[in-house]
C-alpha cells in the first residue's frame, strides 16, 4: 500500500515498466545479431494491483476495501470476497495480455519473426480458490499450479503458427532450447533437452517428470497420469539443505543451522566444487515454515488427468503407480539426488518404485 502511494501512473507499475524497458531494447538492438532477452515479469502476482481500466463491470459486486493479496491458505472468503479476488486477478491479467500484444507489435515493426526466437513460460501457477485452496507452495501439487504453460516460436517452424504439441517438456528444457537455437554446445550436466525438435513435430517417447519444493511433496507425471508422493512426516530429522548461499527466503540460516554445517563433496552439476551440507530444522524459515504454515492435504494420490482434468476423484492402479515411480527413480538418479534424501524420502525401499 505504501509503495502505490508513489506510483502515479500506469507506466510505473512494475509489470508496464518491464515491458518498456524490453520495447526500448528491441528498439535498440533489433538490427544487431545474437543478442538474448529475458524479459523477467512479476506479474500477474499478489498483490493484484491494476488500473481500473482492465476491470470489467459485472465481474465483481464487492464493496468492502481492497481484496487483492489471498493469503496462502484455504479458502475462507464469502462468495463476493472470492469473486472480487478471482476479478482483479482476471484484470491484471489482461493488463499482461496487453502488454504482450504490444511485445508483439514490436516483432511485427521490426520484422523479427525471421531471425528471432520467442518463448513464454512461467514458474508456477496460482490457486485462485480451486480445491478451496489459495496461492501455492502448501497443498498439493494441482494442475493449476505445475501445469505451466510453453508457447514457443521459431523461424524454422514459421507455418505451423497455432499447433499444439503432446510433447512433454518441464522447465529445464528452456536453456537447452536457447542454445541450440545459437547454435552453442549444450553442456554435459544439463539435464534438460531442447524442445526443438517438438516443434517440428509431436515426440512421445514415455518420458516422465517431476514437481517439488524442497521438503515437501514430489509429483510425477507423464502427461497423462499425475503421482503425488509424500512422506509421513515432513518434519522428521534426516533432510539436509547442500548450498554455498546459505540464504532463505526472508532472511540468512540462524546461527542453530549453521552450527551443524559441514563441507560436502561436489555433485555433477557443481562441477566438484564442494557445499555446506546443513541440517534441515524443523523451525527453519524455509518455504512454507517461514509463517508457521505446514504442508496440509499432503497424501498420496494418483490422478487420470483425462478422465479426471479438475482432479476431483483420485485413484490407485499398481500397474501406473510402479510404472511412475520407476520413472521417478530413474529421472532423481540422473539429478544425483543425495543418497540421504533419497532415504529420507522413503526411496531407499525398494517397494516405493513399485517393483
Amino acid at each position: 500500500m505504501i509503495n502505490m502511494d508513489w506510483i502515479e501512473e500506469e507506466a510505473q507499475l512494475p509489470g508496464p515498466a518491464c515491458f518498456n524497458a524490453a520495447f526500448r531494447f528491441l528498439d535498440e538492438n533489433a538490427a544487431a545479431d545474437n543478442w538474448f532477452l529475458q524479459l523477467e515479469l512479476f506479474d500477474p502476482h499478489e498483490p493484484f494491483q491494476v488500473p481500473d481500466r482492465f476491470r470489467r463491470e459485472g465481474d465483481s459486486a464487492w464493496t468492502g476495501g481492497a481484496l487483492n493479496w489471498p493469503g496462502y491458505g484455504k479458502v475462507e472468503e464469502s462468495a463476493e470476497g472470492v469473486a472480487e479476488i478471482r476479478a482483479t486477478y482476471a484484470a491484471l491479467v489482461r493488463m499482461c495480455d496487453e502488454y504482450f500484444g504490444r511485445l508483439l507489435d514490436h516483432f511485427d515493426r521490426h520484422d523479427l519473426w525471421k531471425d528471432t526466437m520467442l518463448v513464454v513460460s512461467t514458474d508456477h501457477g496460482f490457486l485462485l480458490s480451486e480445491h478451496e485452496w489459495w496461492g501455492k507452495c502448501r497443498m498439493p501439487s494441482y494442475e493449476e499450479v505445475t501445469h505451466i504453460p510453453l508457447m514457443a516460436y521459431h523461424p524454422a517452424q514459421a507455418g505451423k503458427g497455432g499447433e499444439r504439441r503432446q510433447a512433454l517438456t518441464w522447465t529445464p528444457d528452456i536453456m537447452p532450447s536457447v542454445l541450440e537455437a545459437h547454435g552453442v554446445a549444450i553442456p554435459g550436466a544439463v539435464r534438460g533437452r531442447s524442445f526443438l525438435p517438438a516443434l517440428e513435430t509431436d515426440i512421445d517417447d514415455g518420458r516422465v517428470v517431476a514437481t517439488a519444493i524442497f521438503g515437501g511433496p514430489i509429483g510425477v507425471t507423464d502427461g497423462r497420469y499425475v503421482l503425488h508422493h509424500v512422506v509421513e512426516d515432513f518434519l522428521a530429522p534426516g533432510l539436509y539443505e547442500y548450498t554455498l548461499c546459505p540464504q532463505h527466503m526472508r532472511g540468512p540460516f540462524s546461527a542453530k543451522e549453521l552450527a551443524s554445517a559441514e563441507m560436502h563433496p561436489g555433485f555433477d552439476f557443481t562441477q566438484g566444487m564442494p557445499l555446506m551440507k546443513i541440517e534441515a530444522q524443523p523451525d527453519a524459515k524455509r518455504v512454507p515454515n517461514h509463517d508457521g504454515f505446514t504442508f496440509l492435504d499432503a497424501e498420496f494420490r494418483l490422478y487420470d488427468l483425462e478422465a479426471d482434468p479438475q482432479q476431483q476423484s483420485p485413484i490407485r492402479d499398481a500397474g501406473i503407480e510402479a510404472r511412475l515411480y520407476r520413472g521417478l527413480a530413474g529421472l532423481l538418479g540422473t539429478l544425483d539426488v543425495p543418497e540421504q534424501t533419497m532415504r529420507w524420502y522413503g526411496f531407499d525401499r525398494i517397494e516405493a518404485f513399485g517393483a
